[in-house]
């Protein structure tokens, strides 16, 4: 309720920008123009495909245009507590969502008629359902994996870096798994390659096409030559840290220690996951040499991994510290009561860059 009333207050506190205003243009057309912007413009179709549907029961308008975004937005919070509770730690999974709903670089693609809230959503459905057919490995987990997979392919290219990641992760498993049960233990697994690879033949003449206008030594055209490492990072940090020094330093801290509990804890299977998400599209824009500005944007999908771990940390904090307090007497609601606290002070530090 919270991330809606955010997001919803006013969806058309500003005028259209030039993107977005091209999102317009291509949705208006209709299907037939939608699908035509992969060759077009290198762009995906399932965010114009989802605008033209919409105005085609809704009047034209800045909040009309920018609904498919504000609607992914608000599914992401509690699709993350949902992704808490399947990875026992629901805890972490509130905490972390809380942080989305209060998320100024969330709540402003949110309110962004392009392509990034989107990818966020179907990015974290890929990885819950994914995390699912890793730890249970049925066949009906490892279908929904394939069929949010497709769905995000078709949402912004940056989704087959995270796809890359997902494969990297599977790729370990498999080994554990045919090194434990044998071979028969990937059958579950088949179909759901099949549907993949039948969705990658496809999209890939295209995606090789997009690679090549925003790789290389040749830049793309309204971007720069490709950023270092450093910048990434730097804009990466800042971005997922409320865009302000010490929360981005203690958001940071708490994403770390997330991790380290995760190895003290033996959990293999999400820190391994949390890893290759966090790692493997970072090297990956390096290797590539992607001509893009260094637009955190582009990597939304590390968000809500980032904020999860982040989420670890205060499930484990607010746990010790009302353990300790000497009052209320009751150990539930000594925990209530630093959730509580905890919450003001995160609502705080979001709160100037929120109004901004």
């Amino acid at each position: 309720m919270l991330g809606a009333a955010i997001r919803l207050a006013d969806p058309s506190h500003d005028s259209l920008w030039f993107d977005e205003i091209m999102t317009r243009h291509t949705a208006v057309q209709g299907a037939g123009a939608a699908a035509a912007a992969m060759d077009i413009r290198d762009h995906l179709p399932l965010l114009y495909a989802l605008v033209a549907a919409v105005l085609r029961v809704l009047p034209e308008h800045e909040f009309t245009l920018r609904l498919p975004s504000a609607i992914a937005g608000i599914l992401s919070i509690p699709l993350l507590i949902t992704f808490g509770r399947a990875a026992r730690l629901p805890g972490a999974g509130l905490w972390s969502a809380l942080l989305l709903t209060i998320a100024p670089f969330h709540v402003r693609y949110s309110l962004e008629a392009r392509h990034y809230a989107l990818l966020l959503f179907f990015s974290l459905l890929s990885l819950y359902w994914l995390y699912r057919a890793l730890e249970h490995n049925r066949q009906r987990d490892w279908l929904f994996f394939a069929l949010a997979t497709a769905i995000n392919l078709i949402t912004h290219y940056s989704a087959w870096l995270l796809l890359v990641a997902e494969g990297v992760a599977i790729a370990l498993w498999a080994v554990f798994m045919v090194r434990r049960r044998g071979l028969a233990a990937l059958r579950q697994a088949m179909l759901a390659a099949l549907i993949l690879g039948i969705v990658l033949l496809a999209l890939l003449p295209r995606a090789r096409n997009a690679l090549a206008a925003n790789s290389g030594s040749e830049v793309a055209v309204g971007t720069t030559n490709a950023a270092s490492l450093a910048v990434w990072l730097r804009e990466i940090w800042l971005a997922f840290g409320f865009g302000t020094l010490l929360p981005a330093l203690l958001l940071s801290l708490g994403a770390m220690l997330g991790m380290v509990y995760l190895f003290y804890r033996r959990r293999w299977l999400l820190l391994a996951l949390f890893l290759m998400t966090a790692v493997v599209p970072i090297l990956l824009i390096q290797l590539l040499q992607v001509s893009r500005w260094a637009l955190p944007k582009y990597v939304i999908y590390l968000f809500p991994v980032y904020l999860f771990s982040c989420g670890i940390t205060l499930q484990v904090v607010t746990g010790g510290v009302a353990v300790r307090l000497p009052w209320p007497r009751d150990q539930v609601a000594r925990r209530a009561v630093t959730a509580v606290l905890l919450t003001i002070l995160l609502i705080a530090a979001a709160w100037r860059p929120l109004q901004q």
